[in-house]
């Protein structure tokens, strides 16, 4: 999971939850977002194929998760 989806899901639950019982549930979260598929890539050779992609992915998921908090 990319790094705007577990910001977004901990923001989430910390608005919608009374403060002491978001805090565990925001960690929990982490934990449910990554058993989610990552990029759908199955074996490494895959990956490496896009990696290009992937990093470009990632520095835009990067440039969201900072520009979030500031909205």
């Amino acid at each position: 999971m990319t790094l705007t989806n577990h910001l977004l899901a901990g923001a989430a639950l910390a608005k919608l939850l009374p403060l002491p019982l978001a805090i565990p549930l925001a960690f929990l979260s982490h934990f449910v977002l990554d058993a989610l598929p990552h990029f759908g890539f199955v074996n490494i050779e895959d990956r490496m194929k896009h990696i290009r992609l992937f990093h470009g992915a990632v520095i835009a998921d990067i440039a969201v998760a900072f520009a979030l908090p500031a909205c």
